[in-house]
């Protein structure tokens, strides 16, 4: 967990391949003006959609001071439904082995058009002997707002670029390499 780097004032070409450059302009948001917003075009777990109410007008809140996914009951209960299947067959929010990992889907974020995948790897975190699945309630955020931490961020690279005209917020989003 955690190789996030602060850089400022420069890109650093190393770090992403320059041809996955992604330039997605960022969305304003009233109730939480701090935090870098864009759409999240579609939710999937394992190839098919989690109805969160993903598309027009639902925020995905890019939050580097935040580790987990978090957001209303009603958007992670969906999400940790879905990963976690139904019936007598449903799977744990916590392991105490890693070798368990491989029994979970992938899950991707589709925004501005291009899909971001995450593994369980990713989406689990190692808690001293045991994994947790990396997916909070949030009292106080609005049901169609997900907000991703470092879950999401350390599997790429993220520019924030303030645009003197206008001030318009941009924000760049590569594949890491």
């Amino acid at each position: 967990m955690g190789t996030g780097v602060c850089r400022m004032g420069a890109l650093d070409i190393n770090r992403f391949d320059e041809n996955t450059v992604q330039w997605i302009e960022t969305k304003p948001n009233s109730d939480f003006s701090y935090l870098w917003c864009v759409e999240l075009d579609e939710f999937t777990c394992n190839g098919s959609v989690v109805d969160i109410g993903t598309g027009k007008g639902f925020n995905l809140a890019l939050d580097t001071g935040s580790s987990f996914f978090k957001g209303s009951n009603d958007v992670i209960t969906k999400i940790t439904n879905a990963i976690e299947g139904s019936g007598l067959q449903r799977l744990s929010r916590v392991l105490h082995s890693k070798e368990d990992l491989h029994k979970y889907p992938t899950l991707e974020l589709n925004i501005a058009g291009t899909n971001y995948e995450l593994t369980p790897e990713q989406y689990f975190f190692e808690v001293g002997n045991r994994w947790e699945l990396g997916f909070q309630v949030m009292n106080g955020l609005p049901p169609d707002m997900l907000l991703a931490g470092s879950i999401f961020l350390d599997t790429v690279y993220c520019a924030f670029i303030r645009e003197e005209e206008g001030a318009v917020l941009l924000l760049i989003l590569v594949a890491a390499t």
